[in-house]
């Protein structure tokens, strides 16, 4: 999500079920960020983001160094302890 009143964008990730993860990351960009575009810029096999900004006339590019993939379904939970004795 671009907050073009306070200059940053924010993002949720999906959780695989219609749901997002909160609170978001916020991502501080150049004045008055617009759209927002996905892709792997770089190739390096992640999601990085473009965000245009609108009174510079700029496109802020920002790499992902690290990434989680998003699980498609939830962990399981752990077995319980047991104690032995």
């Amino acid at each position: 999500v671009s907050n073009s009143t306070d200059d940053f964008i924010s993002v949720s990730f999906g959780r695989g079920d219609g749901t997002f993860t909160y609170p978001p990351v916020y991502h501080a960009v150049d004045e008055y960020p617009q759209g927002i575009a996905t892709g792997d810029f770089n190739h390096a096999g992640r999601i990085d983001l473009a965000v245009t900004c609108r009174d510079n006339q700029l496109i802020d590019v920002l790499i992902t160094r690290k990434q989680i993939p998003p699980s498609v379904t939830p962990p399981t939970p752990e077995e319980p302890a047991t104690q032995e004795g």
